[in-house]
């Protein structure tokens, strides 16, 4: 990994809570997610990614989440 390379781990929890219409939160949201908050740190991230995914589906079912991000600061 090179300074700043960001490696993420999740589970499908993620990307696949739905909506009651059945549009899912999507791998791309994720990834967009993750694209648009890379100058900050790990945790930063990984808190966005979660509640985006909460936002997204407030009444929803919760599914797991469970998530790894690495960052290579140094």
């Amino acid at each position: 990994m090179e300074r700043g390379d960001i490696f993420a781990i999740l589970t499908d929890g993620f990307y696949e809570w739905a909506r009651e219409d059945g549009v899912q939160f999507g791998a791309d949201r994720v990834s967009e997610i993750i694209k648009n908050r890379q100058s900050q740190s790990a945790e930063e991230i990984l808190l966005s990614v979660r509640d985006n995914v909460e936002h997204f589906c407030e009444t929803c079912q919760a599914d797991d989440l469970t998530a790894i991000i690495i960052k290579r600061t140094g």
